[in-house]
Order: C-alpha cells, then sequence, then structure tokens
C-alpha cells in the first residue's frame, strides 16, 4: 500500500471522528404553575365526577342484576317445592345449593305433620349416632351392611 492510500483512509476516518455528537437537550417552554395546576385540578374534578357516575351506574345495573337472580332463585324453589309436595306429603329438605349457601325447607301444613317432621329428623340423627358408635365413624350412614 502507497502512503497515499494510508493518508486518504486516516483522513477518511478523521472525517468521521470529527463529527461530534450533540446532545439533544430537552428545553422548557415556561409555563406558569397556577395555569397547570388550574387545569389538573379541572381535569381531575371532572375525571371524578365522571367515575362517581361510572361506578353508580354499574351499582345500579349490579342490584337490578341481583334482584333478578333473587326472584328467579325464589321462583325455582317455590317450584322445587310444590313438585315435592306432588309426591310426597309433609316434608323436610337440608343442604346446599350449587353456590354452597345452606338450605332448609320445611314443608308441613299442620303442628301434627311439624312434630311428625320433628320426630323422624330426631330418629335419623339417632340412627346416625348408633352407626358411628358401631363402625368407629367410618360408615355414618349405615351404607356398607355387614
Amino acid at each position: 500500500m502507497s502512503k497515499v492510500d494510508k493518508n486518504s483512509k486516516n483522513s477518511s476516518k478523521s472525517k468521521r471522528s470529527s463529527k461530534k455528537i450533540v446532545p439533544v437537550s430537552t428545553s422548557t417552554v415556561p409555563v406558569s404553575s397556577t395555569s397547570t395546576s388550574k387545569v389538573e385540578t379541572q381535569l381531575a374534578e371532572a375525571d371524578q365526577k365522571r367515575l362517581q357516575e361510572i361506578l353508580l351506574h354499574a351499582q345500579l345495573e349490579f342490584s337490578k342484576i341481583k334482584v333478578g337472580m333473587v326472584k328467579e332463585k325464589k321462583k325455582e324453589i317455590e317450584a322445587l317445592d310444590q313438585m315435592i309436595k306432588e309426591f310426597i306429603g309433609p316434608f323436610m329438605l337440608i343442604g346446599y345449593d350449587l353456590t354452597n349457601n345452606p338450605i332448609e325447607m320445611v314443608s308441613a301444613s299442620s303442628p301434627a305433620e311439624h312434630d311428625a317432621l320433628l320426630e323422624r329428623l330426631r330418629r335419623v340423627m339417632y340412627k346416625i349416632n348408633q352407626n358411628i358408635a358401631n363402625t368407629g365413624g367410618n360408615d355414618p350412614y349405615g351404607f356398607n351392611s355387614n
């Protein structure tokens, strides 16, 4: 390589390195702090009012849905009550619904039917207690007859 070639390479390098990188400065436009805070306060107040309206609307919609669901559940329970009454006399239903809420339903039209249900419940509880005692707690409902 000749000296000219070397000089031309150096000159191109020097041209590249002679370029300076100028940092970009962030210039701020002076704005009065009172006007900015007023705008922010107005926006915040408007946003707060809008959020309160949205929350109120959501609460109203939720209460409508909840009331509708409660009415529907009551209708379903009444329909179940009527259906069971068609096939059996006085009854007592104890259990949980699909959302694990406890349910107790007693259907007795006279005090004698009420007493009969309570006596039946007492006998069932006594039988469960006897099964627990006889099986050491392994079979409280008497499913396994040995």
